[in-house]
Formats: C-alpha cells, structure tokens, sequence
C-alpha cells in the first residue's frame, strides 16, 4: 500500500512539475493507466481507497484523451461479468474521483458532494463533464446499481450523485425520468393494463438491490431538483415511490418511505401538496371501526382475516397487501417525526 501511495504522489509530482519523478522505475511502461487501474483493481480495499483518493487531485493535468482512455478502462471493468468485485468496486471509485475532479477542478474536494440546483430560469451553470461521461454514466451506474455488494451499490449511487451535481437542473430531470422508467420496467411487463393507480396481483418488481440503488439515487435527485421541477409529472413520481412502497423487502419499502419525508419537506409550504401526499398514502385504506372498537387483543381481532402477501397473492389490487399497509406506515413515521420537529413554535 506504500508503495502505491508513493507511486500516485510521484505521479502527481511529475505531472505539476514536469520532472522525471520515476525515471529508472521498472514499473514506467505502465504509466500512467495501468498503473492507476492496478491500484484501483487491488484485492487490499486500503489500496483502492488510496489511490481513489489521490486520483481525484491528479487526473486533471491528464490530456483529454488520455482522461477519456482511463475512464473507458473504468468503465469496461464495471460492465465485465468476469470482474472480481473488488474491481469493480475500485473502477466504479475512480469514475466518481474524475467526475468529482469535474465538479471541482483545482479547489477542494469532497468524496460526498454537496449540492442543491438553481430553481426556475436561474442555472446552476454550464455543465462540466467531458462528453464521454456523460454518454456512459447511466448505462454504467444502473448496471452497478443491482450489484450484491453494498459498497459497489453505494459508490455507484455517489458516482451518479456527483455527476448530477456538476450538471444542470434540465440534466438532472432527465436522469430522474430514466430512473422512473426502470423503476417501472418490470411492473409494466406483469400489468395487462398499464394503469399506474391500480396496480393488479401478480406484480414483478426490481429485485431488492436493483430497487434499493434506484430509489437512493431518487432520493438525492428528490433533494436537488427544485419544486417547480417535480410538479409537471408530480403524480407519476408520486405513484411510483407509492408503488415500491409494497415491494417485498422491506430494505426498499423503508427506503421508499424515505422519499416521502423529502417530498413533504420539499412542499412543506404548500398546505395542498402535503395534504395531496397524505391523501396518496391513505388510498383504498378503509379501517374496520368495529374492530378497531373492541378489546379484544390484536391476535385476536385478527385472526377472523389476514391480509395477502405481494409475492404470493395472484389477484387484486396491490393496495390490499400487507406489505402495502407497512410501507405506508413507515412513511408516514417519517413524515409525521418530520413534522413534529420542525412544527412552528
């Protein structure tokens, strides 16, 4: 891991200064790709990081084409099936240290992008990132974004986070709509009738990773996006993050609720839009008043009836699901804790 770090900072100083910092070093036929994709690819995670981290102050005096030629790198070890994860894991790092380098260029920088978008005709500036990022950044991001591997999930999530924050609001639109439509991409082929607001049993969803990745990366994009942004196509969002609400694992029903305190916070001015969302999570829920009238235990008021389950019932509508009550509820936990903090005095 020294020795990687020694060689990332020679590497850096012979870019800035001009001098020959590692002339005589076996190892100068790789430089400077190989040797940046060796470092990223390590097994040692203490290596990866290292280098991701020295990458994102070095890969701004690269020309343009060798820049492009690192990144292509990158992004064929995310895409090959036969990459070890901990390649990924590194590749996926670097893209987001160049597109980070973008965002930033010579100032300090922050593996966590901070961001928030310029709302109506004011533009939060020109976009930054070279054109073969942008051209490959979402095919990229969404293939990592299925991953088993947490780390590679998140670092992908970053990855796109940092490119929507060195872009402009209509870019980040664009990538709002493209992850609502893979949000759907499953749903839609279960459904004879494409009807967003009754959803029929059987329904196929994203497995849980996928839908995990997809709904951070609409979280982030929920944040930044101005309000008059959203309202255009507000019930489509709208029904979508409802939708995976009932999904089967709990991971994304908790982080689909998620979405609906940002969203609540977001029109928390407008008295209608928050009535609007509390209205949507209350659809089709008609709670019995005699049961919930008697004394008897729960177990008890509820054994006459038990609720399908989203992935073994065959008909109805999916609002009739447990797992639909739940991520209801656990929404409306976050909404109603927001809420109560940030309450007037």
């Amino acid at each position: 891991m020294a020795l990687a770090n020694i060689l990332l900072r020679a590497m850096w100083y012979q870019i800035n200064t001009g001098h020959h910092a590692l002339k005589g070093f076996p190892w100068q036929p790789l430089f400077p790709k190989d040797l940046i994709k060796s470092a990223l690819t390590n097994v040692w995670s203490a290596i990866r990081n290292a280098c991701a981290k020295q990458l994102v102050h070095i890969v701004g005096y690269f020309k343009v084409g060798d820049q492009e030629l690192l990144f292509n790198s990158l992004v064929k070890i995310c895409k090959c099936d036969k990459s070890t994860w901990q390649a990924k894991e590194g590749a996926i790092m670097g893209i987001n240290a160049m597109i980070l380098q973008c965002k930033d260029g010579t100032s300090s920088r922050s593996q966590t992008p901070q961001f928030v978008l310029e709302s109506d005709s004011q533009i939060c500036g020109q976009p930054t990132s070279p054109g073969f990022i942008s051209r490959q950044i979402h095919a990229v991001v969404f293939t990592l974004l299925s991953n088993p591997q947490l780390t590679i999930r998140e670092n992908a999530a970053k990855a796109l986070s940092a490119f929507i924050s060195c872009s402009d609001a209509k870019e980040a639109l664009s990538t709002l709509e493209k992850v609502i439509s893979v949000l759907w991409s499953e749903v839609n082929k279960s459904q004879a009738e494409k009807h967003h607001r009754n959803v029929q049993l059987p329904v196929k969803f994203l497995d849980a990773y996928a839908a995990e990745g997809i709904l951070d990366v609409c979280l982030f994009l929920v944040k930044v996006l101005p309000l008059p942004h959203l309202l255009p196509r507000w019930p489509r969002y709208l029904s979508t993050f409802l939708l995976y609400l009932s999904h089967p694992a709990s991971t994304v029903r908790q982080a689909a609720s998620n979405i609906f305190k940002y969203l609540v916070a977001k029109s928390s001015h407008s008295a209608v839009l928050v009535k609007l969302v509390l209205q949507a999570l209350t659809e089709g829920w008609e709670p019995s008043l005699d049961a919930l009238g008697r004394e008897e235990k729960y177990s008890d008021v509820s054994s006459h009836y038990t609720r399908p389950s989203v992935s073994e019932a065959t008909d109805g509508s999916i609002l009739e699901t447990w797992e639909s009550r739940e991520g209801r509820l656990f929404a409306y936990e976050f909404i109603m804790k927001f809420l109560i903090k940030n309450q007037s005095s």
